[in-house]
């Protein structure tokens, strides 16, 4: 034995009821479950995630989504509604995260085989990077992969030590934002290479903010999901492309991101 600790691998899971532009969507239901037990049970699929914590707010009509916590045994932490950068950053703190995979409820069809790809990177490269993600840095002209596939990795005590900065509510708002967004400190960051089986090259949308992603995520469910419970975005990327017109329905949803004019040094 080497004596070396294993790093604990933490998804958090950000949920919340307040959503502006579809209120309570993460208890939304198809089939009978709702968008947030869809989620967990897809994470748990995951081979190198050791914990998920639900990372919700003290809000009294998030109680559900406590309940529902329970109900799935799945670990949960109650925090600000507003801030949610302190809220992540004590959820994993609480329970000893070592290595955080931030995901976020709006995106209930998540990929476990994405999700173990990166970190199998992170991993790979332990100390080369602070931060990688998929995502492109927020940019769209520059992710190669469907929005609803984002997932970002980074180590517990550098969100942490971002917390415990003094910045304007942009930062908190989003917590990964910072480590790709902040012009003083530089970390260590990579959007990660995307493998060809999970690009196309027509836009896909498959995260919920409103009634229409709801939609088109329901359809994508019902008609993958009697076929093959655990389908892949591997098996949603080769449905749509023999049923492009789907992509009508929520094509033109805005994706909310933050303010650039807000975004300043420390």
């Amino acid at each position: 034995m080497n004596g070396k600790k294993k790093l604990k691998i933490i998804a958090t899971i950000e949920a919340r009821s307040g959503s502006i532009r579809l209120p309570n969507k993460v208890l939304k239901k198809i089939e009978k479950k709702s968008l947030l037990e869809i989620l967990i049970g897809r994470i748990k699929l995951s081979k190198k995630i050791d914990e998920i914590v639900i990372a919700t707010t003290t809000n009294p009509n998030d109680l559900k989504i406590v309940e529902l916590s329970k109900k799935l045994k799945v670990n949960y932490y109650r925090g600000s509604e507003l801030n949610v950068l302190d809220r992540l950053a004590k959820a994993t703190k609480k329970f000893n995260a070592d290595i955080i995979i931030q995901l976020t409820g709006d995106n209930p069809l998540i990929d476990h085989e994405i999700i173990d790809y990166m970190i199998d990177f992170f991993l790979k490269n332990k100390g080369k990077y602070n931060y990688i993600t998929n995502n492109g840095f927020g940019n769209l002209q520059k992710r190669k992969i469907p929005l609803g596939m984002d997932v970002q990795i980074f180590f517990q005590k550098d969100i942490n030590f971002i917390n415990n900065l003094k910045l304007i509510d942009v930062y908190k708002e989003h917590p990964s934002l910072f480590f790709y967004k902040n012009k003083k400190i530089k970390f260590k960051k990579k959007n990660i290479f995307i493998p060809k089986k999970w690009k196309r090259n027509y836009f896909v949308r498959l995260s919920v903010d409103t009634i229409n992603d709801l939609k088109f995520i329901k359809i994508i469910y019902k008609k993958l999901h009697k076929l093959k419970p655990n389908f892949s975005l591997v098996d949603i990327l080769f449905f749509l492309d023999t049923n492009k017109d789907l992509l009508n329905i929520n094509n033109n949803v805005l994706q909310n991101f933050p303010d650039e004019k807000n975004i300043k040094k420390i």
